[in-house]
C-alpha cells in the first residue's frame, strides 16, 4: 500500500471508515495489521525511553502519549461486494472516509458511493496509489508528458515574466492539483486561489453530460482542507472559494477582484464554466501570464464542445487577446501564453 494511505490515516483526528472493493480486502487488512504492529513497536520504544528517562522527561513523554492515545483512530473496514448495486453504508461517527479500489475507475465509483458522508461534511479521500497527493516539488524527470512536468516548466516560465502574481485554479475537486501547484510554484507566486462548487460539476450540456455529468467530481471542502494538511501545504496561503461560478465569479466580494494572476489552471471540464472563467480572468491576467486547460483536447478536440469551445468564443469576442500555444501536457491538457495586441503591456 502507499505512503499516501499512511499519511491519510496519520492525519485523522478520530475514527476512520475504509470503503474497499472485495479484491482489495486482503491487501488492505494486511496493511492495517502492519500499521498496528509498527504502532506497538513505537509504543514499546516509548515505554523503554520513559523507563530510562529522568522525571521531567517522563512527564513530557507521558503527556505526549496521552495526547497520542486521544488521537489514535479506530479503523472500520467495509467491503463493497458489488459496485453496480446500491450499497448501504455503515453508520458511525467518522472523522475520515478512505476509498480503496483496484484502480482509479473502481475507486472513483467508491468515491461516488460515499456522497452521503460528503454531505455530512466528512472528508472523503482516495487511498489508492494511482491517485496521490503531491508532497514535494516535481522534478525534471516528469518534463514534457505528465501534469507534474507541466507545473515544473510553468514555474520556470512565470519567473521570466517579471511580475509576481497569484495562482488561480478553477475546478479543484479534492485538491490534488492544488497540492502540485503549491509545491511547484510556492516560491514564484503570492497566493493560491481555488474556485469550486464543492458539489460537483454544474451546468453540463447534453453533448457533454456523457463524459462530465452534473454532480460528478464531487468533493466537499472538508476533503480539500484535509488533503492540504496531509500534503504539507501552508494553509495561510491557500484561499478556497466555494460556490457555483455563475455566482462567485460575478461577486466582487467573493472572487477577490483585486488579484492579478500570473498562472491560471482551468479544470472546469465543460463549456459554460470555462467561458465564465475566461471572462473573469480577462482583466486580472498579468501580461505573459500562463493559462493551462486540463481538458482542452477532450471530446476529440471538437472546437464546438467543452473548454475548446469556450476558448474559441472568448477569442472571437476579444480580438485584442492573443493566446500563444506553449505546450501540451497529459492526455488532454494544453497551456497558452496570454498577450494583448495593439496596446502597451502593463
Amino acid at each position: 500500500m502507499s505512503e499516501l494511505l499512511k499519511r491519510q490515516i496519520a492525519a485523522a483526528r478520530g475514527d476512520i471508515l475504509i470503503l474497499v472493493t472485495d479484491d482489495m480486502e486482503l491487501l488492505t487488512k494486511e496493511f492495517i495489521q502492519e500499521l498496528a504492529c509498527k504502532e506497538q513497536e513505537l509504543q514499546r520504544q516509548a515505554e523503554e525511553a520513559t523507563r530510562l528517562a529522568d522525571e521531567a522527561e517522563q512527564a513530557r513523554l507521558a503527556a505526549a502519549e496521552e495526547q497520542r492515545q486521544g488521537r489514535d483512530p479506530r479503523i472500520n473496514l467495509h467491503v463493497v461486494k458489488d459496485l453496480s448495486k446500491f450499497t448501504s453504508l455503515p453508520e458511525g461517527s467518522y472523522s475520515l472516509v478512505i476509498c480503496i479500489g483496484r484502480d482509479n475507475a473502481q475507486t472513483h465509483r467508491l468515491y461516488a458511493l460515499a456522497n452521503p458522508f460528503k454531505k455530512a461534511n466528512i472528508p472523503v479521500v482516495f487511498g489508492n496509489p494511482q491517485r496521490g497527493l503531491i508532497f514535494t516539488s516535481p522534478t525534471w524527470r516528469d518534463v514534457d508528458l505528465h501534469m507534474s512536468g507541466m507545473f515544473y516548466l510553468a514555474n520556470q516560465y512565470i519567473r521570466s515574466i517579471g511580475k509576481k502574481g497569484s495562482y488561480a485554479e478553477f475546478g479543484v475537486f479534492d485538491g490534488r492539483s492544488m497540492t502540485l501547484a503549491y509545491h511547484a510554484l510556492k516560491d514564484s507566486v503570492d497566493k493560491f486561489f481555488g474556485f469550486d462548487s464543492f458539489e460537483g460539476i454544474v451546468g453540463s450540456q447534453d453533448d457533454e453530460s456523457r463524459v462530465f455529468p452534473d454532480g460528478s467530481y464531487y468533493a466537499n471542502i472538508e476533503t480539500f482542507w484535509h488533503n492540504m494538511g496531509v500534503a504539507g501545504v501552508d494553509e495561510k496561503r491557500v484561499v478556497p472559494v466555494k460556490g457555483i461560478f455563475q455566482e462567485t465569479l460575478a461577486n466582487n466580494e467573493m472572487n477577490h477582484a483585486s488579484q492579478r494572476y500570473s498562472i491560471c489552471y482551468v479544470d472546469s471540464d465543460i463549456y459554460e464554466a470555462a467561458y465564465l472563467v475566461l471572462n473573469y480572468i480577462k482583466s486580472r491576467l498579468l501580461p505573459g501570464a500562463l493559462i493551462m486547460f486540463d481538458e482542452y483536447h477532450t471530446f476529440g478536440a471538437d472546437p464546438n464542445r467543452g473548454e475548446r469551445r469556450a476558448v474559441r468564443q472568448w477569442l472571437d469576442e476579444n480580438p485584442d487577446i492573443i493566446l500563444e500555444h506553449y505546450r501540451n501536457f497529459s492526455a488532454f491538457g494544453a497551456g497558452f501564453i496570454y498577450r494583448l495586441s495593439g496596446s502597451p503591456q502593463k
